[in-house]
């Protein structure tokens, strides 16, 4: 949660600096798409003298890249790890981070204020739609009743 709570408050920096009074000349808008989590996230910002649009582009990246190592859905991280722990009777505990127990948090947190309609651990049955993967282009059909019904239970 640290690590998201970072990227939000370098991104409202970033909104901040743009809405800031000087001469415009000053300012560069720039746009940057990095593809992250499975997603493409296009991202436009203002670069200022003092910092350049380089230096906003590196930093995103590597923040957007960090956390997709470690919260990412169907590559090895600390969520395959938690979903080994819930499916696998002989492993009874880990360890995890600060932010990583946040995070887990703030998603049951979510899910109760949603009534369940927000599952951020539903991700059996987001596999079985086909969109943990890679491969945005491979096509599948929809899955049965019964597999719906199966990865719900789990």
């Amino acid at each position: 949660m640290g690590k998201l709570i970072s990227v939000i408050i370098f991104c409202t920096s970033l909104i901040i600096t743009g809405c800031e009074y000087g001469n415009s000349s000053d300012y560069e808008l720039n746009k940057q798409t990095v593809y992250s989590l499975g997603t493409r996230i296009d991202i436009e910002f203002t670069s200022t003298p003092e910092v350049s649009s380089d230096t906003i582009k590196i930093e995103l990246e590597r923040m957007l890249h960090q956390f997709h190592q470690d919260y990412h859905a169907w590559q090895p991280s600390i969520l395959s790890d938690i979903e080994d722990l819930c499916k696998n009777t002989t492993i009874s505990s880990i360890a995890i981070s600060k932010d990583t127990s946040e995070l887990i948090k703030s998603g049951q947190n979510y899910e109760h204020l949603s009534m369940g309609f927000f599952n951020p651990a539903s991700g059996d049955l987001i596999e079985l739609w086909g969109f943990l993967s890679d491969d945005m282009l491979t096509s599948r059909p929809a899955p049965s009743d019964t597999e719906i019904n199966l990865a719900i239970e789990n």
